[in-house]
């Protein structure tokens, strides 16, 4: 994207979009909290707690699939040397 003739304009263009579509998302994602109970008093509500954990423990995961896969393909790219 920014190697082509329209850089100068591709750049921005998709650092907007990329703005806007966190803005968005953090909206939808903030009116979506409020209705579900997200909180009792000051403190978090115990749902979102599980919830932290498990999003968290699926990220872990997905990063050690992509270890896994990764190191896979350095070992086919070096013609079966693992690194």
């Amino acid at each position: 994207m920014l190697t082509t003739r329209r850089a100068r304009s591709n750049g921005p263009a998709f650092l907007l979009g990329w703005l806007v579509g966190l803005g968005v998302v953090g909206a939808v994602v903030l009116l979506l909290a409020d209705p579900a109970g997200a909180s009792e008093g000051a403190q978090p509500a115990t749902w979102v707690s599980w919830l932290k954990l498990v999003l968290g423990v699926l990220l872990l995961l997905v990063a050690v699939l992509c270890l896994v896969i990764g190191m896979k393909l350095i070992g086919d790219a070096l013609g079966g040397l693992t690194p």
